[in-house]
């Protein structure tokens, strides 16, 4: 169980720090940025937005932040669940 545990922490800690294209309410394309679990902060997802856009700025179009993923069965650790959506300047 112990090796569950932590192939679990591990799983979740590599998917967390991700992104994917999404099309934002005006038609262009934007991105949305996932930095959740205890791994990773605000600060990460800011910048994954600074190497999505490169040289350009970007806009935050929405922040989300939730408290409520438990880390196993066996830990009552709870992960915060962080998104950010971006739309690069022109």
């Amino acid at each position: 169980m112990k090796h569950i545990s932590l192939l679990l922490f591990v799983m979740i800690i590599n998917a967390c720090a991700s992104s994917s294209e999404v099309k934002t309410a005006s038609g262009k394309v934007g991105h949305s940025i996932y930095c959740s679990g205890s791994a990773y902060s605000w600060e990460t997802c800011y910048e994954k937005a600074s190497e999505k856009c490169g040289a350009k700025e970007y806009d935050v179009l929405q922040k989300y932040e939730d408290q409520g993923a438990l880390a196993s069965y066996e830990s009552s650790q709870v992960l915060p669940d962080r998104r950010l959506i971006i739309q690069c300047k022109e």
